[in-house]
């Protein structure tokens, strides 16, 4: 089935809060599926500044599948508490562990997929770092909901563009030894925001009725944007992704991944996906010709490519899918384990081994 090419506001679609054991109060969204064709349930995690209205039409394409979508606005991002609230264009700097703690607390009290139900983690970019890190801090609960992760251009690894990777790394090290990890950087904001949509996010193909959408997405919900990544930002997003590119971290994921590649993707590190579907024990990778890294809202060739890919993947481990064990409710939040390199990371409750996952 191809893209319904649906961008309003799914029918049935509701907001509302809960407030995270961090103190958050978090944003998000949710649809129920129609009962005559409910096949599950999808978790979408979504990008860094890309808040729930952004992804309308691919949240319309899984409830058209028979999935129930629910989605929330990241901590310090959307319709979400701001890290500062007087200043509600910075970035947040919490680490993507806590981020990952806060998905997790979504999942188990707001969301509760039905046992009997395959369930999927959605995601993009950002979304895709922190699906990794709660797939290692998670999936050996008894009681982890997902069936399969589907992560679209995940960041893995940042793109540095010109600068190589080193030294991007000491110039955000020092920013923030100064004292600058939460500097606003009002001069190059609309730089980067006209960078990003023409890189990023404009299709290569004309394509006005997305073109449009995005528009009218970014206007209507003007209050919820925020701005160009800080030092500080970028500081917790380079010590995320060390952790999740390393081989020993992903070797230890054994959920079934699909990584959606943009063969055109300039905001990501395509190699260091790549590198990722060598080391996970069940991945398949899958490159979209002619996609950029918005593939979510990227042209219809795009779309047949990607939707194609996810109704193969799930498909197979539908039919594959047995009951999981009941949900439980989340422990307090933990301090951060990881201060650098690898720790393995227990999970809170649970036993210690889970039942063995279908290869892909």
């Amino acid at each position: 089935m191809p893209s319904t090419k649906k961008f309003d506001k799914p029918e049935g679609w509701r907001f509302d809060t809960f407030r995270s054991q961090s103190g958050y109060n978090i944003r998000y969204g949710c649809v129920e599926a129609d009962p005559a064709k409910h096949r599950g349930t999808v978790v979408f995690a979504g990008g860094y500044g890309r808040h729930i209205e952004y992804y309308y039409e691919a949240i319309n394409n899984w409830r058209d599948r028979g999935y129930s979508v629910y989605m929330m606005d990241w901590a310090g991002m959307g319709g979400s508490d701001r890290e500062i609230p007087d200043q509600p264009q910075r970035p947040p700097t919490i680490s993507f562990e806590q981020h990952a703690r806060m998905l997790h607390e979504f999942t188990q009290n707001i969301v509760r997929p039905p046992r009997e139900k395959p369930a999927f983690l959605c995601s993009h970019s950002f979304g895709g770092n922190i699906t990794l890190r709660y797939l290692h801090m998670y999936e050996k609960r008894a009681d982890f909901p997902f069936t399969g992760a589907i992560m679209g251009a995940p960041m893995v690894d940042i793109n540095t563009f010109i600068l190589p990777r080193q030294v991007f790394n000491r110039v955000v090290r020092a920013a923030n030894k100064m004292g600058l990890g939460d500097m606003p950087m009002p001069e190059v904001s609309k730089m980067y925001t006209d960078f990003i949509n023409a890189v990023a996010y404009r299709n290569a193909e004309p394509d006005n009725e997305r073109q449009t959408s995005q528009e009218n997405y970014k206007r209507e919900t003007e209050h919820l944007q925020i701005g160009f990544p800080t030092p500080g930002w970028f500081a917790a997003a380079i010590k995320s992704a060390d952790i999740v590119r390393n081989p020993k971290f992903l070797e230890q994921i054994n959920t079934p991944v699909m990584i959606l590649t943009a063969e055109r993707d300039s905001m990501v590190s395509v190699k260091s996906q790549e590198r990722a579907a060598l080391h996970l024990p069940n991945a398949a990778l899958v490159k979209l010709r002619g996609a950029k890294h918005g593939l979510w809202y990227d042209n219809d060739r795009v779309q047949d490519q990607l939707w194609n890919a996810v109704s193969t993947f799930t498909a197979g481990l539908c039919v594959r899918h047995k009951p999981r064990a009941a949900l439980t409710v989340p422990l307090p939040d933990e301090p951060d384990l990881i201060d650098s390199g690898i720790i393995v990371i227990p999970p809170p409750q649970g036993p210690d081994q889970h039942p063995p996952r279908p290869q892909i």
